[in-house]
């Protein structure tokens, strides 16, 4: 259940940026807006919860200054970790579905089967990549 508050996340959100060096706008209103379309978009299902997280932030992680859409993305891993899970997916494919949210080409329900398949329960290995068959002769 997202039971996270917006002004302790706030808190989380400005000791992050001063960890990092660099500046956060603590915008409640954007908190408090992407926190409630989060919660209506997981209906309460936990293991939807990062990909609702991510979906509604996405759009919002200009308002939290420079350090928005790491806070984007370290809130949906975190809210895998706290449900037991880890996310096996990079920043790379993040930044992919974020353009994609922002540009209207993907919707929650595609984007919560992407993170789906992606959620791996702490301690479970990645399956093994095959390796390419050798087509040169």
């Amino acid at each position: 259940m997202i039971d996270f508050e917006a002004d302790e996340l706030l808190l989380a959100l400005a000791a992050h940026a001063r960890t990092l060096r660099t500046k956060a706008r603590l915008n409640r209103e954007a908190m408090l807006s992407g926190l409630a379309e989060a919660r209506a978009l997981s209906h309460g299902q936990p293991l939807d919860e990062p990909a609702a997280l991510f979906f509604a932030f996405a759009p919002r992680s200009s308002k939290f200054g420079p350090i928005g859409r790491v806070f984007v993305f370290s809130f949906a891993h975190a809210q895998a970790l706290a449900l037991g899970y880890s996310l096996d997916m990079s920043d790379v494919e993040l930044t992919i579905h974020e353009i994609r949210i922002l540009r209207g080409e993907i919707d929650f329900a595609e984007l919560r089967a992407w993170f789906a398949s992606r959620l791996r329960p702490i301690g479970e290995k990645r399956p093994p990549m095959k390796r390419p068959r050798d087509t040169t002769g």
